[in-house]
């Protein structure tokens, strides 16, 4: 995109991603498309699994326990 952008805000906003793409989980387990939900819960913890096996400074390492709770979030409406 050409965009200005450091690897820690890169990645701070791919954390951020989880939470907005959950929005959309909530909206479609609404309209009862589990397709959607799982589509979401399956990005949601590959950006988890990608992140947590990295050395993150501590800004950044603030972000794994929301985008955990996001995760969890997802899975719930799975059930």
């Amino acid at each position: 995109l050409g965009l200005p952008l450091s690897d820690e805000e890169y990645l701070g906003g791919v954390c951020d991603l989880t939470g907005e793409v959950g929005r959309v989980a909530v909206a479609a387990a609404t309209a009862r498309d589990l397709g959607t939900v799982r589509r979401v819960f399956e990005t949601d913890v590959a950006v988890m699994e990608a992140v947590s096996g990295l050395n993150l400074p501590p800004k950044l390492a603030k972000k794994i326990g929301p985008l955990e709770m996001c995760v969890r979030k997802v899975e719930h409406l799975l059930y």
